[in-house]
């Protein structure tokens, strides 16, 4: 729900070419004051910001092998890259017809249409060469330094007010590459060095981390489950009519497949299901209760990296976060049940926080079980049971609530504690403390900025 603002101005300010009123919030003409000394972004580059551009449907590779990532825009988050919500292309059309927009280690990400637009995140350093949608440009600079600076003013609050007197709207916020071009940027500061050498360091930590995750999942997969990926489930398959049952009549319950991978965690010696851990879902509060600022209201979308993206794009005020009451805990699980289902993340932050309806939360007390039930979830047996007990209604797929008493959980043995339970456990304590030192440093840099 749009709210309306109502504000005065002086008719000396008003301008024949600009009568939208956005243009004259006194927040927005503060913000233009305090940047007007500044040189536009266009001064500090060497190349021209390039736009991304979207393959044709059949370029997109559903295995990463010898293949490119490729960045849409709800992967980029402030700040970060989402590395589990990247598609992949084929290299040799990002090679040859992608070759403007190719993406290397510390180039700025700049998302500039929708609901995503304004955000801002450095190129990983684990990924060699990246690409990205129509809806995103690079911005390429020689100086990491200033890139991450730069990186950091684009999220910050102050460039957010700039660029609301900049977007045009046609069905969606849009701004495009010109007006990115002539966004009014402060030089590199040569007191934030350190601080912005602790972002760039910290951030290589958290994504070194948060790939060596994915690793111990594949691992995992490759190990226990004894494949690598679900294959396509659009081939046809037969089954015996005695087996179908009233329950529940979808194609994808009854693929052989699932079967397969489920008879595997089921052979080992099962100690709990999901339905013996406290499990409760989040809660809606509103369009209309969306602020600009406060508690972040985390939705579906906002998962990142096994965790949550607490710089969301919806907040709600003290009130609500106390009248929701949702008491999350450090270390609680957390995985979607509507619409895109089956993200999974831990809370790893002490930040309040509201989570959606569509999320649910498991709280595991014991820390060697709450990474075993992480370690399952995303795991291929994860996958295949979010997807056999998803139905859809009202347009809209759904998780069904029999997942918690058909989700098995194994005992630990030692095999399983040494080689996945710990590796976990250091993975997850160096990703969070990174998080934090990032958050640290970008707070030092901004206090030198405007």
């Amino acid at each position: 729900m749009q709210k309306q603002i109502t504000f005065l101005v002086k008719n000396k300010v008003l301008s024949a070419i600009d009568f939208n009123p956005r243009s004259y919030d006194p927040e927005y003409l503060k913000i233009k004051k305090n940047l007007n000394n500044y040189e536009c972004l266009e001064h500090y580059l060497d190349k021209e910001i390039k736009g991304g551009s979207t393959p044709p449907y059949y370029l997109f590779k559903s295995n990463e092998d010898a293949s490119i990532p490729f960045c849409k825009t709800s992967a980029i988050n402030r700040d970060f890259i989402n590395l589990n919500d990247l598609h992949y292309i084929d290299s040799n059309f990002h090679t040859k017809n992608l070759s403007r927009s190719i993406t290397k280690p510390y180039d700025v990400i700049y998302s500039m249409t929708g609901k995503f637009m304004g955000k801002a995140a450095l190129c990983p350093n684990v990924i060699s060469e990246m690409n990205m949608s129509q809806n995103s440009v690079v911005i390429k600079n020689d100086n990491k330094l200033f890139s991450a600076q730069l990186c950091i003013f684009l999220n910050s609050k102050a460039n957010k007010i700039q660029i609301s007197g900049l977007y045009s709207i046609t069905k969606q916020k849009y701004i495009n590459q010109g007006r990115i071009a002539k966004i009014k940027i402060p030089p590199l500061i040569k007191k934030n060095t350190k601080y912005l050498e602790d972002y760039i360091n910290n951030l290589d930590n958290y994504y070194g981390a948060t790939i060596k995750v994915k690793n111990t999942i594949k691992n995992f997969n490759k190990d226990i489950l004894k494949c690598d990926f679900i294959p396509d489930t659009s081939n046809f398959f037969v089954i015996n009519n005695k087996s179908i049952i009233p329950m529940i009549l979808t194609p994808k319950y009854y693929d052989n497949f699932n079967d397969s991978i489920i008879s595997k965690i089921n052979k080992l010696k099962i100690s709990k299901v999901l339905s013996d851990f406290k499990i409760k879902k989040g809660e809606e509060i509103s369009s209309s209760n969306y602020i600009d600022a406060g508690v972040p209201f985390i939705k579906t979308s906002s998962f990142s990296n096994f965790g949550v993206d607490t710089q969301s794009n919806h907040y709600c005020s003290e009130e609500i976060f106390n009248n929701v009451n949702q008491n999350l805990s450090i270390g609680d699980i957390i995985f979607t049940k509507d619409g895109k289902i089956g993200e999974v993340g831990i809370i790893d932050e002490n930040t309040k926080i509201v989570l959606s309806a569509g999320i649910i939360i498991v709280s595991v007390d014991n820390p060697d079980l709450r990474y075993w039930i992480f370690l399952l979830l995303n795991s291929l047996y994860g996958k295949v049971m979010f997807k056999k007990w998803n139905v859809i209604a009202s347009t809209m797929s759904h998780l069904r609530k029999d997942i918690y008493n058909e989700f098995s959980i194994p005992e630990i043995d030692k095999n399983i504690q040494k080689k996945y339970i710990d590796e976990l456990k250091t993975l997850f304590k160096q990703k969070s403390s990174a998080h934090k030192k990032i958050n640290l440093s970008k707070s030092k840099v901004l206090e030198n900025l405007i």
